[in-house]
């Protein structure tokens, strides 16, 4: 067996033509080993349960040498002096330091793909890395240190025919995103990928959270059925593609959407970072098509904060004089809903789930004009009331704008746009869905498009370039992406423009009636530009600053 597994073609998996359709293994043809056996000097050393083990030695592809010897159970390749012998070859590798560098990254994949085993990276003698088994994927992306701050966990199934597609990650939050995405590491089926429909679907997941250019950091991975994957389209198996992208990327979004929405500050917990597991995480890709075209919230009811609770939580509120308030002219009001977390979430750092509202926080004041302080359960909690107030706008304004039809808003001057064949072509398969969009147009002569009116939340924008933006969205794509990323840029801005500001001074009853309204909306975690609307400070942390204990 040791013989065979350096021969060409000795372990392919491929018997039939159909199995072809449904590769589960990272390698299928055989073809690895003798491979590097031929640019390297190669020793592999084998023993199973109850024979001799055995020594082969290659060098340049040319067997050298097969003794056998008693040796520890198992299987040990070691490749030394690559492309000694193709000198051609070789002249074409960067430094040291660049190819540790692409080995440490691929190591890492391998260590996030498969947790329960153990890679270790040693040069020069000196131990680089070390990944010792662990149980879970989250514990493993912790370790690989990809992810600075709070993490965000995605946990995502649903039905795909008669089996089941799987995303499971662990990113960073948008505050915390980078400008490449080489730091989000992509896994199909424990294999290492970068593949542009799924770098694209993560951050359509993301939405208006995420800045144009960033991408988060940290580690997805997809489990989908092996035969709707192909992944012998790359020399270096580093590009796949599916059978049903559209399904895919559908997926990708809704997961990281709902990862997202399930950082709220409901009256249940305060600031936890939930895994969605369970009936919430479940959706069937029946619905797969609608996934794109829905918004990501939808409210049932309606309710409006005016602060008529806070004489309940007078006790709350402290003896010393407080930051004046500002009589406000209207109450805060908000567009509620109900989100169903999963019961056991925990603060990190606790055993115990944390049950309370802000609300039910004693409000401590007003400081730099900006941030309001809450103190509860051993914690001090800032919150960032512009943040905070952009976050209710946005979700206020969302909700009216999906409580109605989408309106239109006619051209005082109707737009002609002259297109390729490509746009025409692609402009004729979804014309109907741009109707249903708020867009009016049709074509106007045999290259021309004439526009008459556009969505009116979005009526300051160039009729072509909004038109353009929707005709460039690829195969896997839905014109109803561009426009829903539009509308909530739209509204951003809006929510924006519309919030209280640093200098406007808060009372106490404005800053609970805030904080009540923030509890109802949906990713209240963060504001429509995805930084943090609180952060919280334990006892043990303020102790540490104070050098009281070790933190």
């Amino acid at each position: 067996d040791a013989l065979l597994a350096i021969e060409r073609f000795g372990t392919s998996k491929i018997r039939t033509t159909a199995d072809l359709e449904g590769v589960g293994t990272l390698g299928f043809r055989g073809e690895a080993l003798p491979s590097i056996a031929s640019v390297s000097k190669f020793r592999l050393q084998s023993q199973a349960e109850a024979h001799q083990g055995v020594e082969i030695t290659i060098q340049g592809g040319r067997l050298r040498d097969v003794v056998s010897r008693e040796l520890p159970k198992g299987t040990r390749i070691r490749v030394g002096s690559l492309f000694f012998n193709v000198p051609a070859r070789k002249k074409f590798l960067r430094t040291a330091n660049t190819e540790l560098g692409h080995v440490k990254t691929l190591l890492q994949d391998f260590a996030a793909a498969y947790p329960t085993r153990r890679f270790t990276l040693v040069s020069e003698g000196q131990e680089l890395a070390c990944y010792p088994p662990v149980q879970g994927f989250s514990e493993r992306v912790s370790e690989l240190r990809l992810i600075s701050g709070k993490p965000i966990h995605v946990s995502y199934q649903a039905g795909m025919g008669e089996e089941e597609l799987q995303v499971n990650g662990v990113i960073s939050q948008a505050i915390s995103s980078v400008s490449s995405s080489s730091r989000l590491r992509l896994l199909v089926n424990g294999r290492s990928v970068r593949d542009r429909l799924l770098l694209r679907a993560v951050r359509e997941g993301f939405g208006s959270f995420l800045k144009p250019g960033k991408y988060p950091t940290g580690v997805l991975s997809l489990s989908v059925p092996p035969k709707v994957v192909d992944v012998n389209v790359h020399p270096q198996k580093s590009e796949v593609r599916f059978r049903d992208p559209q399904l895919v990327f559908a997926a990708v979004v809704e997961s990281i959407a709902e990862a997202i929405g399930s950082h709220s500050l409901s009256p249940q917990v305060i600031g936890g970072a939930p895994q969605v597991t369970g009936e919430a995480a479940t959706a069937s890709l029946d619905d797969a098509q609608s996934i794109q075209t829905r918004a990501p919230f939808r409210p049932s009811t309606s309710a409006a904060f005016s602060g008529t609770a806070v004489a309940e939580r007078a006790h709350l509120t402290p003896q010393f004089s407080v930051t004046p308030a500002v009589p406000s002219s209207t109450p805060v009001e908000v567009a509620t809903q109900q989100f169903s977390l999963n019961d056991n979430l925990e603060l990190e750092g606790q055993s115990a789930p944390v049950s309370a509202s802000l609300c039910e926080a004693r409000y401590l004041g007003q400081v730099m004009n900006l941030y309001l302080l809450f103190e509860h359960d051993f914690q001090l909690v800032i919150v960032d009331m512009h943040a905070a107030h952009e976050r209710v706008t946005f979700f206020r304004l969302k909700t009216q704008y999906l409580d109605g039809a989408i309106q239109s808003q006619g051209l005082l001057v109707p737009e002609t746009i002259e297109l390729g064949c490509e746009d025409l072509q692609r402009f004729d398969s979804v014309c109907d869905s741009l109707v249903h969009l708020g867009l009016d147009c049709e074509r106007f002569g045999d290259n021309a498009i004439i526009v008459r009116s556009l969505p009116a939340m979005l009526g300051n924008l160039s009729a072509e370039t909004l038109l353009r933006d929707l005709l460039s969205v690829p195969e896997w794509g839905n014109p109803n992406v561009v426009i829903d990323k539009a509308i909530d840029a739209s509204l951003a801005r809006l929510a924006c423009h519309r919030s209280v500001r640093s200098g406007r001074q808060l009372g106490a009853e404005e800053a609970y009636s805030l904080v009540e309204a923030l509890e109802q909306a949906e990713a209240s975690s963060f504001c429509p530009h995805g930084r943090p609307v609180l952060i919280r400070l334990s006892e043990a942390e303020l102790e540490a600053q104070f050098g009281r204990t070790q933190f």
